[in-house]
């Protein structure tokens, strides 16, 4: 099955606001099941999508970043995987075998992200001491933005090579 550029677009929107949710948007999309309807009504199966989605969310109990820790964005990983799955032919199995490891990999891009977050913060205090309040603004607002790229570039290259590239892999792994 060949996605729409609406749907890529939306899940590209949904991997994005996953992050977010950690730092005060609540809309649930933490927890890996809740993601995996919103991707399920895009990408069109549900069934596929919510046996990701509780697969993800087993693995997520008992995972807590506390402290500032970084953990696997296992929210991330199930819009990939459920893209994976739809686009690719390979199933739940090829979805997920690409879902989990991005989930990992968001560990790193957290990391990265909250480095860079202490820059634009030192930016913004200095904002502040020179009573440039409006530019202060401004310049925290890069923080959510940051957030949101940590998951959005990942996914729009799932997306946009994600198919080819996890039958690609599938070939690989089964002629070996």
């Amino acid at each position: 099955m060949e996605l729409t550029i609406v749907q890529d677009l939306l899940l590209i929107i949904l991997a994005g606001f996953v992050p977010l949710d950690k730092y005060g948007l609540t809309l649930g999309l933490r927890w890996p099941v809740i993601t995996s309807v919103f991707a399920g009504l895009i990408v069109g199966d549900m069934p596929t999508a919510l046996y990701i989605g509780g697969t993800l969310q087993l693995m997520s109990l008992g995972v807590a970043s506390i402290g500032g820790s970084s953990v696997p964005e296992y929210g991330v990983g199930v819009v990939v995987a459920v893209a994976v799955a739809a686009t690719s032919g390979g199933g739940v199995e090829a979805g997920l075998a690409i879902g989990i490891p991005v989930a990992m990999l968001m560990v790193q891009f957290d990391v990265i992200a909250k480095i860079s977050q202490s820059i634009i913060v030192r930016h913004a205090q200095t904002l502040a001491n020179h009573k440039k309040f409006s530019a202060m603004y401004r310049t925290l607002l890069c923080g959510p933005v940051l957030m949101f790229l940590t998951a959005a570039i990942p996914m729009s290259i799932a997306v946009f090579v994600g198919g080819d590239m996890v039958n690609a892999v599938l070939k690989v792994i089964y002629s070996s």
